[in-house]
Formats: C-alpha cells, sequence, structure tokens
C-alpha cells in the first residue's frame, strides 16, 4: 500500500472529536476502501488542556491553525472551527494557496467567501470540500457533480437543514404562514432565555453554598447563627427568621462563641441538643 494520506484537523469540538472517533473506529475499513490508510498528524484547537475523550497525545498539537494548514506534515486540510471570519478563513486561505486540499463543514464561512474561496482554489489547483457544510452533510454536492453531470443545473433552491424543515413541516401541516412560526419561534427564544437565566442563577446560588459550606444552626428558642460568619437572624413568633443588623449579628454570634466555651464541660448530649458545637465556623 502506497504513503498515507496525512490530515491536519482545526477545531475539536462535537464535529472535530467526532471525526477522529470515526477514523480511528474504521480506520482498516477506510484503508480498503480508499486504497491508502488515512492518519491524522496534527490537529489544533483553542484550548490544550480541556477534556475532550479522545486520544490526542501521540498526535503532534498546532496552536496556531494557519501553521498546521501550511505545514508540510499534512495533506489535506479539515477545517472544523466554524466563524465566518477569523483563524477559520485565514487557515483555510493558507492551505489553499500552497496547494491543499481542503474540507470544510463550516456553512458561515462559506455563506460569506466561498466564490471567493473557490476563486483561488482554482487559481492553486486545490479541491475546495464542502459537502459536510451542505444539506446536514447529505451528498448531494457530489450527486449534482456526478449523478447529473448530464443535466444543466442553473440554479438550487430550497432550506437545507433540520431547524428550518421542522418550520416548513409545521407551516404545511398546521397551515401556518412564515411569521406566524416566526412569531411561535421569538417566544420560544425569549422562555429559552429566561430558563437559562434562571439555571445560571440556581448554578451561582449553588457555587456560592459550595464555597461558604453554610451550616445554619438554632441555638436555644430564639438565636439563629449563620456559620459563613456573615449574618444572623432571630425567630419571630411566627417560627419565621428576621435578619439581624450587622451589630446584632455579631453579638449573636459572640454569645454563641460565649456559649460554647462556658458549656464544653457539661453533657454532650445537652450540648448537642442546642446544636452547639466546638466551634460555631466551619472553614472546612
Amino acid at each position: 500500500m502506497t504513503q498515507p494520506i496525512r490530515l491536519g484537523v482545526a477545531g475539536l469540538g462535537t464535529v472535530g472529536c467526532g471525526l477522529l472517533r470515526l477514523m480511528e473506529a474504521h480506520a482498516p475499513r477506510l484503508a480498503e476502501t480508499v486504497g491508502r490508510h488515512i492518519v491524522v498528524t496534527g490537529v489544533s484547537a483553542r484550548s490544550r488542556d480541556k477534556t475532550r475523550g479522545v486520544k490526542l497525545d501521540a498526535i503532534p498539537w498546532f496552536s496556531d491553525p494557519v501553521a498546521l494548514a501550511a505545514d508540510r506534515s499534512i495533506d489535506v486540510f479539515v477545517e472544523l472551527i466554524g466563524g465566518d471570519d477569523g483563524p477559520a478563513k485565514a487557515a483555510v486561505e493558507a492551505a489553499l494557496s500552497a496547494g491543499k486540499p481542503v474540507v470544510t463543514a463550516n456553512k458561515a464561512l462559506l455563506a460569506r467567501h466561498g466564490a471567493e474561496l473557490a476563486r483561488l482554489a482554482e487559481d492553486k489547483g486545490a479541491a475546495l470540500n464542502f459537502e459536510a457544510a451542505a444539506a446536514g452533510g447529505i451528498p448531494v454536492i457530489k450527486t449534482l457533480r456526478e449523478s447529473l453531470a448530464g443535466n444543466r443545473i442553473r440554479r438550487v433552491y430550497g432550506i437545507l437543514n433540520g431547524t428550518c424543515n421542522y418550520i416548513l413541516t409545521k407551516m404545511q401541516d398546521e397551515h401556518r404562514t412564515f411569521a406566524d412560526e416566526r412569531k411561535r419561534d421569538k417566544i420560544a427564544e425569549r422562555i429559552v432565555g429566561k430558563l437559562r437565566l434562571r439555571r445560571g442563577d440556581r448554578q451561582k446560588s449553588r457555587r456560592r453554598q459550595q464555597q461558604h459550606r453554610t451550616v445554619t444552626r438554632r441555638l436555644g428558642d430564639d438565636i439563629v447563627a449563620d456559620n459563613s460568619g456573615s449574618a444572623g437572624f432571630v425567630v419571630d413568633d411566627h417560627g419565621g427568621l428576621q435578619p439581624l443588623g450587622k451589630r446584632r449579628s455579631d453579638r449573636a454570634r459572640n454569645h454563641v462563641v460565649a456559649a460554647a466555651r462556658t458549656e464544653r464541660h457539661d453533657d454532650f448530649d445537652e450540648r448537642r441538643k442546642f446544636g452547639v458545637g466546638r466551634s460555631c465556623r466551619t472553614d472546612d
């Protein structure tokens, strides 16, 4: 078998890591189908320390995707960074300028700079493969180029991604207009935004609780102290907790410490009954 095809993969998100897993799992079958082994000889991503669930120790790491695209150790550059500009565009341009084939799943990049990149690829004699960016990976581009080569296709109309197809299906089945669906979509976006905000607030609250390790103890019949050392409360006539002012909170805390010291020689069960331990703070 001839020399392997060497890939450089830029972008190790869901798609990039999924590609590496598939290539590892199906390596023998791919080699038999293509006639050459396909190996990854370079990867690039924003963060090297992130846990991705794929083995990267044996693959050379490039902090700059443009350097990876132009490196002589790769034959084909795979761009999975995303975005219509910045490092994604610069890396694709570098690979095409070096005469290397490019595979991309970047819809935004092609929508904005597709014609420009196609001209560059033609000038350099390199292939710009964007099958993965069209119709959710359905091989429609290959079909148009090869299976329909005898037909003259002037233009393609269509909305070819799952979300838009879902909207079109709802319009057809429920006899709704696009404006109706857009209105529903905006309402859904607001609801999702509020849910995310609430989830973020809950996460912040949990982090604060974990950091402070707050343990609220009831001491006697009317004083409650917060072991984080930040607040004190009084139990009202209805059994509720009313916050004390800062000075009263300090006095309540001092009262608890004094009570704990005074009664440290008393029976352990008695102290447990009132919730008094060795200290009024828990800093662990």
